[in-house]
């Protein structure tokens, strides 16, 4: 008896025994070490026993064939080992098709939003080749990418072997979930398939991307789970243009936020579809977040140094990193997974009450009290460049707040937000950072109305300070006042900043 008190036995993993040759002598083969490593993790989750059967037994008579009518009645939960070998393995199409045929009539094969079919794919197989029963299930992809090639991830060490684990418990972790669910609802009652899991805190599609960010995507999608939120799409997308459209809009109709990450891969083409499968969810995006009113955002991610391996993703990153079109409504962030993870942090946390007119009730100041706060903006390269101008600045009786750059990038990122909540201006100063930097503090700029924030800023303003470059000379805006000054600072060039505020105020 295992953890479910209606099966004899909790999970059934279905595998081709080629699957678990060991390589070298004396080694035990990977479906031997993936059903401990399994085992372990579920009793964590649990904190029970999970009783887990298979065949360890190369055989292919009478006998097994009666065993298997006997045994998968008696079991909660299929794993089936996806291979080549799986798939012309007449034994394991047996092993699908008979527990598909007793789960439909036991309960159903899913369970509100859950399956009991779990796909652990050891090796890439095509989708079109997976068992009919499969091909409508989100797998648990246990090899990566290398140079075009799929190589099996292994519990050994080595640069993949946390990746192996990460999938471990990700496995464990919704098998876990399944089970208590079946378990409090009382698996063997006759209701059981049209039962619906708690409503999750948000739901959020996190897009398809290529094989070179699927190990970040899947870390992302992990921890949203952990913190309740429901994760779309919720089964592969299909690889038909105008079907995965239907699909992927549906998806979008029901989701809060969407979050989009580009790799150095342009990806797959679908059938009678022109784009890649992440340029057509990423258009599909910004289709749902044009005249957005209703809470919907996007985000939008590309790795730090991230260099396009093809022509047409080189174009596509470009369009995403400098067309305002393209832009609309998104986060375009280039920084490291970590900050990705504090905005979407930031996006999915409860808003504040908005600021009263008044001020009373969140702390803020009224309008016409205290010094005028400005938040001075700038890399840490340009620490030292900016001094002239925040001391002339608080000469001029202003209070002068500077970016945080100690601490972690949680802490420099929540304080970065505090102080665009509480300042009356700002000033970005554009020295020796990128324009790619510029932008992203623009975009900050544009974001704040959703931190909280319904007080105006009095003025904002773009200091273009050393060394001049015809970056520089050419760059425009309408979104702030821009300063040019390439030579050493003097109070004429930040004065008609300090007039805007003073207008302002009158």
């Amino acid at each position: 008896m295992g953890y479910l008190p209606d099966y004899e036995d909790d999970i059934f993993i279905s595998y081709a025994h080629n699957d678990n040759q060991a390589l070298l002598e004396g080694q035990r083969g990977w479906v031997d070490v993936f059903h401990q490593a399994l085992e372990r993790r579920l009793q964590v989750h649990l904190g029970a026993k999970p009783s887990i059967w298979r065949d360890p037994r190369l055989q292919g008579n009478e006998y097994f064939a009666d065993t298997l009518v006997e045994q998968i009645p008696k079991v909660a939960i299929l794993i089936s080992v996806l291979s080549p070998s799986y798939i012309n393995s007449d034994w394991c199409r047996r092993e699908m098709q008979m527990f598909s045929r007793i789960a439909t009539d036991t309960g159903g094969i899913r369970l509100g939003n859950k399956a009991r079919i779990f796909k652990v794919e050891k090796i890439n197989v095509s989708l079109d080749k997976h068992p009919p029963e499969l091909q409508g299930m989100t797998g648990y992809q246990f090899f990566y990418m290398d140079d075009h090639r799929a190589r099996e991830l292994s519990a050994e060490s080595g640069p993949h072997a946390i990746e192996y684990w990460q999938r471990i418990d990700d496995v464990a972790q919704d098998i876990a979930t399944l089970m208590q669910d079946m378990k409090t609802r009382g698996s063997g009652s006759a209701d059981v398939q049209v039962f619906q899991t708690p409503a999750p805190g948000e739901t959020i599609y996190l897009a398809e991307t290529s094989f070179d960010l699927s190990p970040q995507r899947d870390n992302i999608k992990r921890e949203l789970q952990e913190r309740g939120h429901f994760v779309f799409p919720d089964q592969p997308l299909p690889l038909n243009g105008p079907a995965l459209e239907d699909a992927v809009r549906h998806y979008l109709d029901t989701s809060k936020l969407s979050i989009h990450l580009i790799g150095a891969n342009y990806g797959v083409i679908p059938e009678a579809a022109d784009r890649s499968v992440v340029c057509m969810q990423n258009d599909l995006a910004a289709e749902r977040s044009k005249g957005n009113g209703n809470g919907f955002a996007r985000l939008i991610w590309l790795p730090e140094g991230l260099e396009a391996k093809e022509d047409r993703q080189r174009q596509f990153v470009e369009h995403l990193k400098y067309d305002a079109n393209a832009q609309q409504g998104a986060d375009v962030l280039q920084t490291s997974i970590e900050e990705l993870k504090t905005y979407i942090e930031d996006k999915l946390r409860p808003k504040p009450k908005a600021v009263a007119a008044n001020g009373n009730g969140n702390g803020h100041a009224k309008a016409d009290e205290g010094p005028r706060r400005i938040y001075l903006i700038c890399d840490k390269q340009d620490y030292d460049a900016i001094a002239p101008l925040s001391d002339h600045l608080f000469d001029q009786g202003f209070e002068v707040t500077l970016p945080l750059f100690e601490g972690d990038e949680a802490e420099v990122r929540e304080d970065h937000k505090e102080s665009l909540l509480i300042c009356d201006a700002v000033v970005i100063f554009y020295g020796n950072s990128s324009e790619g930097w510029l932008r992203t503090k623009l975009r900050d700029l544009q974001k704040i109305p959703g931190y909280g924030r319904t007080k105006p800023m009095l003025a904002q303003a773009i200091y273009t300070g050393p060394p001049e470059n015809p970056t520089k000379q050419r760059y425009r805006t309408r979104e702030a006042l821009l300063l040019r000054n390439f030579g050493d600072f003097t109070p004429d060039a930040i004065q008609p900043f300090i007039e805007e505020i003073n207008r302002a105020k009158r």
